[in-house]
């Protein structure tokens, strides 16, 4: 059975918020982020790595102009 966008939107932000806490409490206790592939990233959220090429460059551009300001 597929998945609505609606669900696979739940569950990639619900796999975010965790990856997120996960890393926070790795770096309070001293260790390294864990660094991940395009590929990978890629592959966790169902996309083609070009997507997430596009979707970086997107954020970075929005980034740079508030820190511009």
């Amino acid at each position: 059975m597929l998945e609505t966008l609606d669900e696979r939107n739940r569950r990639l932000d619900a796999l975010l918020a965790s990856m997120a806490v996960e890393e926070g409490l790795a770096v309070l206790q001293g260790r390294e982020p864990r660094q991940y592939s395009l590929e990978q990233i890629a592959d966790f959220c169902g996309v083609g790595p070009a997507t997430v090429m596009r979707i970086e460059e997107r954020a970075l551009k929005k980034l740079s102009k508030k820190v511009v300001r």
